[in-house]
Formats: C-alpha cells, sequence, structure tokens
C-alpha cells in the first residue's frame, strides 16, 4: 500500500517500477473531512527482495521519486533483515522528529546510504498521537515526524490506548490482508524467514479470542521450516519498572506465557512505559523490550513511589531512543542495539 493525505479528490495513481517508474495503478480514495483525504494505491504482483522506485502523483501534482523494497523470499536463507523499534511518539512532535532522525542517520551509519534496500520494516508499538479522536493530530504529530523513514519502509503500528479505537486510526492504517479474525484490530505478517505478530492490549481486546488465535498463529509458525524467528508487539508491557502504574497482567499471564511455548519466540516489544526497558522471561527463551522513548514526556526515576526491581527486568533507563535489529540468516542469529538520545 501506497498511501498518502491531501485536499484533492482527484484520482490518485502511483507509477513505479524497477528502474524508471513507468508501470501505472490506480488507487481509492477516502475523505475523512473537508479537505482532508486519505488515498490508497494497491501494488500487487511485486517480486521478492526487489527495489522499486515510485512517484505519487494527482492530476498535475506528483510527488518526489522513492524507493521501496519487497521481503525476501522465505525460501532465502542468506543475506540480513533488518528492522527498527520505537514506541510513544504521542504530541511531541519535535522530540519524535529528533527522534526518527537520529534512527534514520544511524541507519545509513551501520548499513549505508540506501534505507530503503537495508531496512525491511519500522515497527511501532503505538500512541502515535494524543488522541487518536482528533483528525488533525495524524498529520501534524505522526506523519511528519516519521516521514523522513516512512517514504522508503512500511511502518506497522500495533494500537496503543491514545488511539482510543479510533475509527479514524482503522480508516488510515493498510492491515486487513494480514488480520486476524477481528480484522486488523491484530494481525501477524510473513516478512522472509521473520513472523511477526502485532497484538491489540487495549481493554476491549484483552479476551480469551485474541490468545487462542496467537497461540495458533505460534504454532503455525513454529512447524513452518521456512519461518526462524517469531517477534511479537503490542503497546502494553506486563512489567515496567520505571512506571509500574503500566503494568498488565494480560500481557504477562496471558501473551507471554503463551509465546513462552514455542522455541522460535524471541523477543516480544512494548511501550506505554516512556523509558527504555529490557528483559527475559525466566523459564523461556523470550526476550522482553519496553521502548515507549519516541517522543512522549519520559517516565522518570524517582517519579513514582511504587517503582520496583523486577527479577524478569535487568536494565531500565529514563531515556529517549529507539531499537534496531539486524538478523543474519546464514549465522541464525541476530543483534540488538539500542540507542539513546539521553534524558
Amino acid at each position: 500500500h501506497v498511501c498518502w493525505q491531501s485536499a484533492s479528490l482527484s484520482t490518485p495513481v502511483v507509477r513505479y517500477g524497477t528502474g524508471t517508474p513507468d508501470m501505472t495503478v490506480t488507487g481509492t480514495s477516502d475523505q475523512l473531512a473537508a479537505g482532508v483525504v486519505w488515498h490508497d494505491v494497491l501494488l500487487t504482483g511485486l517480486a521478492p527482495g526487489t527495489a522499486y522506485s515510485y512517484r505519487c502523483v494527482q492530476g498535475a501534482d506528483s510527488s518526489a521519486v522513492f524507493t521501496f523494497s519487497t521481503a525476501p523470499s522465505p525460501s532465502a536463507t542468506t543475506g540480513h533483515i533488518r528492522f527498527a523499534i520505537i514506541s510513544d511518539s504521542q504530541e511531541y512532535a519535535a522530540q519524535s522528529s529528533m527522534v526518527v532522525d537520529s534512527m534514520r542517520a544511524m541507519m545509513t551509519r551501520l548499513w549505508g546510504n540506501d534505507v530503503a534496500r537495508s531496512v525491511g520494516v519500522v515497527i511501532h508499538c503505538g500512541d502515535i498521537c494524543s488522541s487518536g479522536a482528533v483528525l488533525s493530530q495524524y498529520q501534524s504529530q505522526y506523519f511528519t515526524s516519521m516521514a523522513p523513514v516512512s517514504a522508503s519502509v512500511p511502518f506497522m503500528i500495533s494500537i496503543g490506548n491514545h488511539e482510543g479505537e479510533s475509527d479514524y486510526y482503522y480508516r488510515y492504517m493498510r492491515y486487513g490482508e494480514f488480520g486476524g479474525p477481528r480484522g486488523d484490530r491484530y494481525y501477524s505478517f510473513r516478512y522472509g524467514r521473520l513472523q511477526f505478530i502485532a497484538l491489540n492490549t487495549n481493554g476491549k481486546y484483552r479476551d480469551d479470542a485474541q490468545i487462542a488465535w496467537l497461540d495458533s498463529v505460534c504454532a503455525a509458525a513454529e512447524n513452518d521450516d521456512q519461518v526462524d524467528w517469531i517477534f511479537t508487539y503490542g503497546h502494553h508491557p506486563a512489567l515496567s519498572e520505571t512506571w509500574p502504574d503500566g503494568n498488565t497482567p494480560y500481557t504477562e499471564t496471558r501473551i507471554l506465557t503463551t509465546l513462552g511455548k514455542y522455541t522460535k519466540s524471541t523477543l516480544h516489544m512494548a511501550g506505554h512505559t516512556h523509558a527504555y526497558e529490557r528483559g527475559a522471561m525466566k523459564d523461556a527463551p523470550v526476550h522482553t523490550l519496553i521502548f515507549g522513548g519516541a517522543g512522549g514526556a519520559l517516565d522518570r526515576w524517582r517519579g513514582y513511589a511504587n517503582q520496583t526491581d523486577y527479577t524478569m527486568v535487568s536494565r531500565s533507563h529514563d531515556h529517549h531512543g529507539y531499537a534496531l535489529v539486524d538478523v543474519d540468516l546464514a549465522a541464525g542469529s541476530y543483534t540488538f542495539r539500542a540507542f539513546s538520545l539521553g534524558s
């Protein structure tokens, strides 16, 4: 899906190709309000592991030419798959822009200038704006901040509490093809030999049905020879040392317990707490991550009387930042790096 927002109701068109963007596809438009139109052009039949150039066109207006790359084939057992992790950008657009600018700079420093070819996906664990019911915030607080990366790398979001299950959120995001039994409320997708599972940890969906679906997706991946890793993410964490009020028993006792049954489960990512925390389950191969440092006001040490030292959490820092993961398919290993912009 190539999507953009404009005030125009002119037919949206994407011109794309592996060289000159000479193929043309038209899309659909959804008028969210007067002067606010969300355009969606779906490209199909793309070759795996391939870079494409594209531009967006409406009438006499057109964008610059950008590049994206498709996921490698699940049969590919060499090379690297890389992804970024951020969460809780919220209303602090200036801070989140600093985080995204730093993230892009670090991607190019580590892996070269062509981000579209070197990075597969950005995982965003929710709270992309202050209130999902306020239409203008998607542009001012999210789209503008993410633009340095989002034109070239797909963003895959697990909805947060600040989105409030808003209809606007679901009209913007295009995850229906990956949806679970409730459509795109939660979903899973394959990226090469990686299985990603996006969970909805908002109160309405903390139920047995989502756990049964999670169990079934993990079981299928566990028994699939073309899946090496299961990476999962949802907004609310299990246990947070910096902000214990954000602790979520559903994540701790239902989600992590389910993931712990599977040897391919390796990392569960969350936000909600505006800090960096990492740890691991005691009796399972699953590492845990909280990194809600993409912009929101930090949860500070000594800021809450109930801050607790949990056994399953090994490091906690009240910092802004992001994480980058580099999966080496041939070695059967991955490198996780967390980057701090400080506190």
